[in-house]
């Protein structure tokens, strides 16, 4: 994948990922006509039937672990109540991990771990068995 120069392409790119994922999971997705939301998308997992809403980060990895910055885009702090959702997003490997934010709204900065409260979505099987060839 080339890389992508700027902070607000690779967020861009998260949250592509992210959408794709979700229907992938046969879930309902939408995105804020206006960017002044503090969250990113809604779902509607299957579940629940309920709208949920979801602020994306992309992932890093810092000692070997997926890490997010959880700064807003204007240098604050989010809010507990501003997400119920994080969606930590490794766009490389297509793994996602879905963290209650008022878990990590409290945080600039936050390691996803296995003892978090957190769903892991994957890539389908059929993408897993797909190699990307080059155009």
């Amino acid at each position: 994948m080339p890389s992508l120069q700027t902070a607000s392409a690779r967020g861009k790119a998260a949250e592509l990922r992210f959408l794709q994922i979700v229907l992938e999971h046969g879930w309902s997705a939408a995105v804020p006509v206006a960017e002044d939301e503090p969250w990113d998308a809604l779902i509607s997992r299957f579940e629940t039937w309920l709208w949920e809403r979801v602020q994306i980060k992309r992932t890093y990895l810092k000692y070997g672990k997926p890490t997010v910055n959880l700064v807003r885009h204007d240098g604050k702090r989010y809010r507990p109540d501003d997400a119920d959702w994080l969606a930590a997003v490794e766009v490389e490997s297509g793994r996602v991990w879905l963290v209650p934010f008022d878990e990590v709204a409290q945080y600039q900065r936050k390691r996803i771990t296995e003892d978090m409260a957190c769903y892991e979505m994957r890539r389908t099987p059929q993408e897993e068995d797909h190699e990307e060839t080059p155009f």
